[in-house]
């Protein structure tokens, strides 16, 4: 999640051999689509064992119903009557306007869409459940090999993963303005470092308001790796 956030750096790391590596990762994006779909699952299989009895989830037949205010208004009469026999000092009761109705029963064309929409909304959970899940597992690794001047750079996708070797003078290590748009309308702007290699591949590893603590995140860099570092600005960017 720091990469969502204004100021964040990604930390390299020496092995034991001596190589570099920095990993550009998903993992909290991927936990919270995974957390988020399991979650709404939940709520609908809940919903769903909520209705009751499950051999009645599946029975679409509508009995036939009738109704006639006629009855009812017999009913008022009555008590009416009653009341007036017993000498009880109480209003009439108005009649219904009448009313009629009958359903001939048949297919529940709500239920069924009502179910439908509940298994969708489960489908969907656990879709972006398992989605998350793998997300966890995509990123971007880079290794930097100082003594032989080589660089690894491995990716793992949605699909699949691939590995490509470069010389250290194919990667370079760009300081550049940048804006991160916000669909609330507040944009943010200030500088990032962005890791390049000769095939236009980018990884963003800091990015902060202020230019000299960029600056300085790119110095220990290159002392770690003997990377190129290069300034540009946001026309040169584009």
């Amino acid at each position: 999640m720091n990469r969502l956030a204004c100021n964040f750096r990604l930390k390299p790391k020496t092995d034991s051999s001596g190589k570099v590596r920095i990993t550009s990762d998903n993992i909290a994006m991927g936990l919270m689509i995974c957390l988020i779909g399991l979650f709404c699952a939940g709520i609908f299989i809940a919903m769903l064992v909520g209705l009751g009895d499950p051999a009645e989830w599946y029975d679409f037949h509508r009995e036939p119903f009738h109704f006639e205010s006629s009855e009812i208004n017999r009913s008022i009469e009555e008590m009416n009557r009653m009341n007036e026999e017993l000498g009880l000092d109480v209003e009439p009761l108005e009649p219904m306007p009448h009313v009629s109705r009958h359903d001939p029963g048949g297919f529940d064309w709500e239920a069924f869409g009502l179910l439908l929409m509940n298994h969708a909304f489960i489908l969907g959970g656990i879709i972006a459940g398992f989605a998350g899940f793998r997300i966890m597992f995509t990123g971007t690794t880079v290794s930097f090999d100082k003594r032989q001047a080589r660089v690894e750079w491995r990716h793992t996708g949605l699909r699949r993963a691939s590995s490509i070797e470069y010389e250290l003078s194919q990667v370079g290590l760009v300081l550049h303005e940048t804006v991160v748009r916000n669909p609330r309308g507040f944009d943010w702007h200030g500088f990032a470092a962005s890791l390049v290699n000769k095939d236009d591949g980018t990884i963003q590893l800091a990015r902060s308001k202020k230019m000299d603590a960029l600056k300085q995140y790119a110095d220990d860099f290159q002392k770690l790796t003997g990377i190129e570092v290069k300034e540009i600005g946001a026309e040169q960017e584009n």
